[in-house]
C-alpha cells in the first residue's frame, strides 16, 4: 500500500450543495459535457421520463470518451432539461446519485493529482462555495489527512521548487494585516528575491531568513508605509478596468453574466456622472477614495473576506507555476482578478452608499462563472489579461495602492 497526501480548505471540507435554494444554480446558461457512459445510461434507462428526456435533450457529439455528448437547454429559461419543478436533479432524484455524469457528480469540487498528493479545490463560480469563503475567517485554512491506496497515482511528482514557494507565499498571505494589498507587496518582495535563486530547495535558509524580515516589515508597519509611498497612477488603473470590463461585456449570455453586468453597470453609470472631470484617472479616483473612506465600515465585521479571497487565487492556481508562467505573470493575474472585483465592489460602494454580503458574494461567484467554469474559459481569460497588461509585470505594484 502507498500513503497518499490529501490536502484541501476548510472550504472544500465543509462546502454542501444548497440545491434549489442556490441563488443562481450550476444547471442553466452555460455548455454541460456528458461522458459515453452517462450519454447511453440517460437514452437507454427503463425510466421512461429520463430516456424520452435524454432521446430530446442530449447531443450526442463524441468528442471523447469523456465528452461524448452535451445537454441542449431550453431557450427560455436556459435551465437543464433534467431540472424539475423543484429546482433538483429529476436524474439524482429517479436514478440516485451514483447515475450522475461525472461533470454533474463532481462540480464544483477540483483537483489537482501528484504522483503521492491529491490536492483538492472548489470553483468560486458556485455562489455556495462564495458564500462560505467570506463567511468563515478559518475558510482557507488547510486541512491534510494520509490515505492508503493500492499504488501512487500515475502522474508526475509535485515540483519542490513550486510547492516551498508557494507556501512561503501563503505563510505570508496569513499574517495578520487589515489590508491584503500589504500582503501582497511582501509576496512581490519576497519573489524579487527567489526569482534570483537557480535551486529554490538548496537555498532554503536564505528564503526563510527573507521571510521572516518579511513578516516583521508586515508586522511593525514598514511595508505599509513603503507601498502608501508608491505614486498612483489612475491612468493604468482605469485603462485595465476598462479592458476588462470589455472583456465580460461580450460574455452576456453565460451564466452569471447578468449578476456580473449590473456591477459594470454602475461603472459605466459613475464614469457618466463624473463627466465634469476630462481624464478617467480623476474618475477613477473618486472611486478609490470613496472605498478608501468607507469601506472599513463594510469590512469591520469581514476584513478577512479578500484575505481568503487571494488566498483561495494562491491555492486555486498552484502558485507560482501552476500554469507554466513565470513567477510575476502569475502573480499579475492574481492581483488584476483581485483588484477589479474590488474595484466592482467600490463601485457599488459610491453609488448605494453601503456594500453588503451579498454584494460580495455576487460580485466574486459571477465573476469566476465568467472566468473559471472550465480550463478553455480560463486560458482564454488570462491570455485577455496579458493583453491588458502596461509596462513590466511589476505594474501590478500599481494595482495594491
Amino acid at each position: 500500500m502507498k500513503q497518499i497526501t490529501i490536502t484541501q480548505p476548510k472550504l472544500v471540507t465543509d462546502f454542501s450543495c444548497v440545491g434549489g435554494s442556490c441563488r443562481e444554480h450550476c444547471c442553466q446558461g452555460w455548455a454541460i459535457t456528458l461522458d459515453k457512459a452517462s450519454v447511453r445510461r440517460y437514452q437507454n434507462s427503463k425510466d421512461n421520463a429520463i430516456r424520452h428526456l435524454a432521446q430530446q435533450s442530449i447531443k450526442v457529439t463524441k468528442k471523447s470518451h469523456a465528452a461524448w455528448g452535451e445537454i441542449i437547454f431550453s431557450d427560455g429559461n436556459k435551465n437543464c432539461p433534467f431540472m424539475n419543478s423543484e429546482r433538483l436533479c429529476s436524474i439524482h432524484s429517479s436514478l440516485g446519485g451514483d447515475a450522475l455524469s461525472d461533470t454533474c457528480a463532481t462540480f464544483p469540487r477540483l483537483k489537482r493529482i501528484y504522483k503521492s498528493e491529491i490536492e483538492k479545490g472548489i470553483n468560486l463560480s458556485c455562489p455556495e462555495a462564495s458564500r462560505l469563503l467570506i463567511a468563515d475567517p478559518y475558510a482557507m485554512t488547510m486541512d491534510s489527512t494520509i490515505e492508503l491506496h493500492n499504488g501512487f497515482n500515475k502522474a508526475e511528482k509535485a515540483s519542490v521548487q513550486t510547492k516551498i514557494i508557494g507556501l512561503f507565499c501563503l505563510n505570508i498571505l496569513n499574517i495578520d494585516t487589515l489590508s491584503v494589498e500589504e500582503n501582497l507587496y511582501g509576496i512581490v518582495k519576497f519573489l524579487l528575491f527567489a526569482e534570483k535563486l537557480e535551486r529554490i530547495d538548496e537555498h532554503f535558509d536564505q528564503l526563510e531568513a527573507v521571510y521572516h524580515v518579511i513578516a516583521s516589515d508586515l508586522l511593525n508597519g514598514k511595508i505599509k508605509n513603503e507601498l502608501a509611498g508608491v505614486n498612483q497612477n489612475y491612468n493604468l488603473k482605469s485603462a485595465v478596468i476598462f479592458l476588462m470590463q470589455n472583456f465580460f461585456k461580450a460574455k452576456s449570455a453565460s451564466r452569471g453574466a447578468l449578476v456580473l453586468l449590473e456591477f459594470i453597470k454602475t461603472m459605466d453609470r459613475l464614469f457618466e456622472l463624473f463627466a465634469d472631470d476630462k481624464k478617467s484617472s480623476a474618475q477613477m479616483a473618486k472611486i478609490e477614495t470613496g472605498w478608501q473612506d468607507n469601506a472599513g465600515n463594510m469590512l469591520a465585521c469581514h476584513h478577512y473576506a479578500f484575505h481568503n479571497l487571494v488566498k483561495y487565487k494562491f491555492w486555486q492556481s498552484a502558485f507560482p507555476l501552476g500554469n507554466g508562467k513565470n513567477l510575476f505573470s502569475n502573480l499579475y493575474l492574481i492581483v488584476s482578478e483581485f483588484y477589479f472585483i474590488k474595484t466592482l465592489l467600490a463601485g457599488r460602494l459610491y453609488e448605494k452608499g453601503r456594500v453588503t454580503e451579498d454584494d460580495v458574494i455576487d460580485a466574486i461567484y459571477s465573476f469566476h462563472s465568467l472566468t473559471q467554469h472550465n480550463t478553455q474559459t480560463s486560458a482564454q481569460f488570462h491570455q485577455y489579461i496579458e493583453s491588458v497588461k502596461f509596462g513590466d509585470d511589476l505594474s501590478l505594484i500599481q494595482l495594491l495602492v
